[in-house]
């Protein structure tokens, strides 16, 4: 599975592009997960996953 993390500042248009991406996925038979989330929490996402 593939993961996906958009990080936005404002997130209005952020969750239309999940939900076209996750179409465009399941179209494809893509196994992905995709979320969004503010900019300012995006670094605790990769220390989550200790990538960084």
């Amino acid at each position: 599975m593939v993961k996906i993390l958009l990080a936005c500042s404002a997130g209005m248009s952020t969750s239309l592009m999940v939900k076209k991406m996750k179409k465009v996925a399941d179209e494809n038979g893509l196994e992905v997960e995709i979320s969004a989330v503010p900019e300012s929490q995006a670094e605790g996402h990769f220390e989550n996953l200790n990538i960084l």
